[in-house]
């Protein structure tokens, strides 16, 4: 991945549940799999935390990227910046572009 961080595989099934929890000293990064990998409507979901030892202290965020020259809501090389506990749904355009389509608390 650009930038350094943890990339999603690409081989995981329709709708997988992805717990990432930052235990680190610094920022985690996670990209996601390239969209064109999968077809239009493949979504998967990833559940953020940060440790509880960390939690408070912004240089131990989790931080959810789109990978390459893909897209995350139609903005390349956004980020999300997420609270501890958070939760990500985000769907494939079958292309380019990753979708959020549901964000809640876990």
């Amino acid at each position: 991945p650009s930038g350094g961080g943890t990339s999603i595989t690409s081989n995981l099934p329709n709708g997988t549940f992805i717990h990432v929890i930052n235990t680190i000293t610094n920022n985690l990064i996670l990209y996601l799999p390239p969209a064109g990998d999968f077809d239009s409507g493949y979504y998967l979901t990833t559940a953020l935390y940060v440790s509880s030892a960390l939690s408070g202290d912004s240089t131990n965020s989790v931080k959810l990227y789109a990978d390459g020259s893909d897209s995350l809501d139609g903005d390349s090389g956004s980020t999300f910046l997420p609270l501890s506990r958070d939760s990500y749904t985000v769907v494939s355009n079958g292309t380019d572009n990753w979708m959020t389509i549901q964000r809640g608390k876990l």
